[in-house]
């Protein structure tokens, strides 16, 4: 048997032939159960709308929306404070477990 660089599958070496291997990507209709009397656009936004109504009662629409007229800079700039003080709080956890 001729050595390859590239793995073919356990069955190549039995047939002779290399192993296709399938690549499975699946959308979202295709992902969720649609009802047979409804059109695939009505089931498929039904479903949407009753995923987003089920996260939006955890969800503060009012920081995303703040967040959303920043400018990209002012994006970012509120990435780095917040990473600094979790850098802070990480500081702040380990001297109080030094203290034990």
């Amino acid at each position: 048997m001729k050595a390859t660089a590239k793995y073919l599958g356990p069955t190549a070496a039995l047939h002779g032939k290399p192993e296709r291997r399938k690549r499975s990507r699946l959308s979202y209709n295709e992902c969720v159960k649609q009802p047979a009397n409804q059109s695939t656009q009505t089931a498929s936004a039904t479903g949407v709308d009753a995923i987003i109504e089920a996260y939006k009662k955890d969800v503060d629409r009012t920081l995303i929306r703040e967040n959303l007229r920043l400018t990209v800079d002012g994006r970012f700039q509120q990435l780095m404070k917040l990473q600094q003080f979790a850098e802070e709080l990480r500081r702040a956890g380990k001297d109080a477990q030094a203290r034990r």
